[in-house]
């Protein structure tokens, strides 16, 4: 016996105890996943969360940073497997702050709560996000409570969803002792700032309000497991939604059949146009889904669709449909916006089978709307009306746009030619076939379901900036493709590119790249060559990119162009005077490291090698140095997933020296090579290994 309820916002219409046949379940497949270094007592797992192909886990007792200062853990899935890919601590974590109590993970963001961390009082809690690049995950902000204070618990629940995260605090005692709060924070570039401290309009002492969160757009829920509406600690659920800058409470939730110690908002989720909330009272206890909450009282919108997003202008027609759970009395109207809102008209839907709405009284409600001859970008907003009273407005119900269209110009494959085994690096150009409107803040995200291909990942960021109409643009980083060993080559594999402007996918194209057999050798065609003089006149010593732009070093010089190779910044006189007092004159092979340069720099006598850091922008000395146990130092190279150092001696090389940035760069390995390599005058890490010259 399956309990089933179903809610249409607020209203609530139940089908309670619908018998249902067993149904026959397919073979799920498992995959356990266990801390690289997990230990008895970490509580590896007390909060997971998943998001496409990255999971986070949480293990609150972990000890790294202090008894029970706890931690986190990054998995993502290459094929049907799941491997570590980072380990997650707070930059400030000490013991018993309990971080990994909560988590939660969308794309390339996670956020973790710490809900005993001291900042704002004992126990006043804070979370912290976290951000992919590449494969590294690096911390990018602490949240706390503007108004925190000691006991709120401020991260005993933590949500995110594109860049907004939301938190719970329901020991916040605005309302009465524990009658608890949420906050909302929102991203802007790499900063977080709190948005707004939600309240629920009739929490009272100990309801708990913001034991469970989830955000989904611009829809947030919160659970008070602890109100009493339907009973002692029966609990309830909060629908907020946003507003430009504001959010405001949308709707109360209630179990149908709630009862004491119910704990309706033990737990919560939130999707789309999609709400559940768990109730885990004994005997047997129960999810209730809600559905539709976007509209009032009965009525639901249970599909929306606008087509095409792209249209051309002045010729196609676009094809509205709203799909209700009932048509009973109801009017609907498409209100199409443009953006720069230059332009505003409507149209009616109806649902009398002659106006693209399929059959009559099925509630598919639909009509053609001819797109203006102006290129623009568009959102859809839906009146609904019953009974001739219009009761909603849903804004932002869909996007489009008469822009463009932005296409795919060409592609470059850099000095390789696609074997299986091999890494790809590959540029894409874009271009807006367009006539009079700028396609604005332009990013491309390629995918391809061909198995020949293990991962997509990119080098930098693939954004395009603004592209003017008729004029083209390449990606500001490249694109990386790990082509499947065991790939048979000699095919053409497909790749298909998800075009989008201010963050909304409108346009889509493809391109192929051929896979040679292993033994095909290299055309001379294929590589390019670029010859830059040295500014001072020295031997050049090295190189690195941050996926933007490059690095170069000569022995006294550093220098940046971009990957056109048009000079940007130089600084010829990079050694710091105190350093050249003791004759240090020369500098290694630089590595590229989170805004940063690292240039080993030798003294004449090549006795007490350094390593200087400089800014990754105007290349000036950060005044941050340190001096490290080695003879020569002739290249640095950074392990982008630990973020630790290598190195090592010029001549006779049988060893490689591992240092930690954050401890100053102290030796915490050495790695014995299993031969002894003549020279060593340069290395660079890519993917899983790290490559010498």
């Amino acid at each position: 016996m399956l309990k089933r309820t179903l809610l249409l916002t607020l209203t609530i219409c139940a089908v309670a105890s619908l018998a249902i046949p067993q149904p026959a379940y397919a073979q799920i497949s498992e995959f356990k996943i266990t801390a690289a270094d997990g230990a008895a007592g970490d509580l590896f797992g007390n909060s997971v969360s998943i998001s496409g192909d990255y999971a986070v886990v949480g293990a609150r007792r972990d000890d790294d940073n202090g008894i029970s200062s706890g931690s986190a853990y990054v998995y993502k899935r290459t094929g049907t497997s799941w491997a570590q890919e980072a380990k997650l601590l707070a930059s400030d974590g000490a013991a018993d702050d309990l971080f990994g109590w909560s988590v939660s993970i969308s794309g390339d963001y996670a956020v973790v709560g710490a809900r005993r961390d001291d900042d704002n009082g004992i126990s006043s809690g804070s979370a912290y996000v976290y951000k992919r690049t590449g494969t590294s995950w690096a911390q990018e902000a602490k949240l706390l409570a503007s108004d925190g204070a000691a006991d709120d618990l401020f991260g005993w629940s933590v949500s995110i969803s594109g860049d907004y995260a939301v938190v719970g605090a329901f020991g916040d005692d605005d309302n009465g002792t524990d009658a608890g709060s949420a906050y909302v924070f929102k991203r802007t570039g790499t900063s977080w700032a709190q948005e707004a401290k939600l309240l629920a309009s009739d929490s009272g002492v100990g309801d708990q309000f913001g034991n469970s969160v989830s955000i989904s757009g611009d829809y947030a829920v919160v659970g008070a497991w602890l109100d009493d509406d339907s009973g002692s600690a029966s609990g309830s659920a909060y629908l907020f939604t946003r507003s430009g800058t504001s959010w405001a409470q949308k709707a109360k939730l209630l179990a149908s059949d709630g009862a004491t110690e119910g704990f309706f908002g033990k737990s919560v989720s939130i999707s789309g146009d999609y709400a559940i909330v768990g109730a885990p009272a004994e005997n047997p206890g129960s999810a209730y889904l809600y559905y539709g909450f976007t509209f009032p009282q009965e009525v639901a919108m249970l599909s929306f669709v606008v087509e095409p997003v792209y249209a051309v202008p002045d010729s196609d027609s676009l094809k509205v449909n709203a799909l209700m759970a009932s048509s009973s009395g109801l009017t609907l109207m498409a209100a199409f916006e443009s953006v720069d809102s230059v332009l505003i008209d409507s149209v009616y839907l109806f649902d009398d089978d002659a106006h693209n709405d399929g059959i009559a009284g099925d509630s598919l409600f639909g009509n053609l709307w001819l797109v203006p001859a102006e290129e623009r970008h568009y959102l859809v907003n839906i009146h609904v009306s019953k009974d001739d009273t219009l009761i909603y407005i849903r804004e932002n119900a869909a996007r489009f746009t008469t822009i463009g269209p932005v296409v795919l110009d060409s592609y470059t494959l850099f000095d390789t030619i696609p074997n299986p085994g091999e890494r790809l690096f590959l540029e894409l150009t874009l271009r807006n076939n367009g006539s009079t409107a700028n396609a604005t803040a332009i990013t491309a995200d390629i995918s391809t379901s061909d198995t020949c291909v293990t991962d997509i990942g990119a080098l930098g960021q693939n954004t395009y900036g603004d592209i003017g109409p008729g004029a083209t643009a390449t990606s500001a980083g490249a694109y990386i493709v790990d082509v499947n060993e065991n790939c048979a080559g000699d095919q053409d594999i497909l790749f298909d590119i998800s075009i989008a402007s201010e963050g909304f996918d409108f346009w889509g194209d493809s391109f192929t790249i051929h896979v040679f057999p292993t033994d095909t050798t290299i055309p001379q065609t294929r590589w390019h060559e670029k010859s830059i003089d040295s500014v001072d006149g020295n031997f050049s010593q090295g190189v690195a990119t941050d996926g933007v732009d490059w690095y170069f070093s000569a022995r006294q010089t550093l220098f940046k162009t971009n990957y056109d190779y048009d000079f940007l910044v130089v600084n010829e006189n990079p050694i710091p005077q105190f350093l050249q007092d003791q004759s240090y004159d020369h500098i290694g092979d630089i590595a590229y490291f989170e805004g940063k340069l690292y240039a080993p720099i030798e003294d004449a006598s090549y006795v007490k090698p350094i390593i200087c850091l400089y800014d990754a922008v105007s290349l000036d000395f950060t005044g941050e140095f340190a001096q490290v146990p080695q003879s020569h130092i002739p290249w640095v190279a950074v392990d982008p997933r630990t973020g630790y150092f290598y190195s090592s001696e010029f001549n006779g090389v049988n060893n490689l020296f591992v240092y930690d940035p954050n401890q100053n760069f102290a030796l915490i390995d050495e790695v014995q090579l299993d031969t002894t390599l003549s020279n060593v005058q340069g290395g660079a890490f890519l993917g899983d290994f790290l490559y010498l010259a």
